[in-house]
């Protein structure tokens, strides 16, 4: 999660990584795909991930606070 397309927020930007983008553009690329497209999608799949990332996150956070409290407080163990 250090990393979104411009850099902004105190993250690094993944558009200083020329030769990365220029392959993965190419590999898209196809009938009227253009660069615009290409940042489009881009942005997309970092949002994308940012939500699984915070999801999951949540998630086990959730988890780890039901199972807390679903344990007795016992002074026997």
């Amino acid at each position: 999660m250090a990393y979104n397309y411009d850099g902004v927020s105190t993250k690094q930007s993944f558009k200083q990584y020329k030769n990365i983008n220029k392959t993965i553009f190419g590999i898209l690329n196809t009938d009227g795909y253009t660069q615009a497209d290409y940042v489009a999608d881009i942005r997309a799949a970092f949002h994308t991930l940012k939500r699984r990332y915070h999801k999951r996150n949540h998630d086990l956070r959730r988890k780890i606070k039901r199972t807390q409290e679903s344990q007795p407080n016992s002074d026997w163990e």
